[in-house]
């Protein structure tokens, strides 16, 4: 039998190693204008900078982070690649020939959430072990968003519009994502 850490992969997860900062110091990790002009550092959508300029305002802020995981490890664990993107984690959990993986979701602090200013996309989970989560696919709808003005999360700042779920423009590109129905829909890029 295998230990449940299995599944993670040799490129671990940046955390308190001394290295890596919380989030909230992201703009000395990846450089002072990452929130003004996020496109130098790679794609980050929406919800992903939303959560950055929080964590960056208020390191007491709650944010959601998300994963794919395989359909027997329905939790996020300490030392875990996270996102702050709902998008990148359904991206992240298509699999060719095979069913995508759920995706499992938690609101933590924003201290527990650690960058090595690698990718604005990519973050180490730092909190104790989240177990039993309920997966989700693209479709489902969440529970408010830490972020939304109407969630119960008070103290947290809002945001100004609703987030709406897309996969991530690199994402179809590299066709990572299932391909749609929709005949109008360009199904063009390099297979992987």
């Amino acid at each position: 039998m295998h230990p449940p850490e299995d599944y993670r992969l040799q490129h671990t997860a940046p955390c308190d190693d001394g290295y890596s900062t919380q989030l909230r110091d992201a703009r000395t990790r990846f450089g002072s204008d990452v929130l003004d002009q996020p496109d130098l550092y790679g794609a980050v959508d929406d919800e992903t900078l939303a959560q950055m300029r929080v964590a960056v305002e208020d390191p007491d802020a709650v944010l959601r982070i998300y994963r794919a995981v395989p359909p027997e490890h329905l939790e996020i664990n300490t030392g875990d690649w996270v996102t702050l993107s709902r998008a990148y984690a359904h991206d992240h959990g298509y699999r060719e020939e095979a069913p995508a993986w759920p995706v499992v979701y938690a609101d933590v602090p924003a201290g527990q959430v650690w960058t090595d200013g690698n990718d604005p996309s990519e973050y180490g989970y730092g909190g104790p072990n989240l177990t039993g989560l309920i997966p989700h696919d693209e479709h489902e709808p969440l529970p408010a968003h830490p972020l939304d003005p109407a969630a119960p999360h008070p103290g947290s700042p809002g945001i100004e519009e609703t987030m709406d779920f897309r996969p991530s423009p690199g994402a179809h590109a590299e066709r990572r994502i299932p391909p749609t129905t929709d005949p109008g829909h360009d199904r063009a890029g390099p297979q992987r």
